[in-house]
């Protein structure tokens, strides 16, 4: 047995759900410009407001059809990512694990839609993963890793006890003349 998914059943479906994305195009615009031509007293301008509605509508399709094909550009190359991550920095996984758990502990309903958007959201997820793994890879490569503080050598010194309470006499310090001030505006400035 080959490909369990045969390239013409994928050709096929392509068609399919291209054939029913244009048929559901047409029901809407078809609808829009009935519910247009229904209204007696709408303004006359450029089109009478069908020339808007179906720009929106195509904005909307066309950041759909965007969206649609980043995110089955991710999915497929979802496996890469989550290995070349693993690869670049495994604490990543483990940071984003901590703060879902964090979340769902502290808010239930969060964490559990933190949860179920990482599910549905995965090559997304990863995506943004790879490129924190990217970027802290970077960091250590270029600034090397963070290490722990090393202290300088010491060695404890023993108290010694005093018995003369003179022993820190400091000698009386000369008080300062005050400054005069003077007249002169000139003066002050420096």
């Amino acid at each position: 047995m080959g490909n369990p998914l045969d390239d013409n059943l994928v050709y096929n479906i392509v068609i399919a759900l291209f054939r029913i994305k244009e048929k559901l195009f047409s029901i809407l615009v078809s609808y829009f410009i009935t519910m247009a031509n229904n209204q007696r007293n709408a303004p006359k301008g450029f089109g009478g407001g069908i020339l808007g509605i179906v720009m929106i509508l195509g904005t909307v399709m066309l950041l759909w059809f965007l969206f649609k094909s980043v995110y089955s550009i991710l999915y497929f190359i979802a496996p890469v990512l989550f290995i070349a991550t693993l690869f670049m920095k495994r604490s990543v996984f483990v940071d984003y694990a901590k703060f879902i758990g964090k979340t769902f502990q502290e808010n239930a309903g969060k964490g559990l839609l933190y949860g179920i958007g990482t599910f549905v959201g995965f090559p997304v997820v990863l995506a943004y993963l790879f490129v924190k793994a990217l970027t802290m890879y970077q960091f250590e490569k270029k600034f090397g890793k963070k290490e722990e503080p090393k202290f300088a050598e010491y060695e404890e010194v023993e108290e010694q006890e005093v018995d003369d309470e003179d022993f820190l006499e400091l000698p009386e310090i000369e008080k300062a003349e005050p400054i005069k001030k003077s007249n002169n505006e000139y003066d002050d400035l420096l």
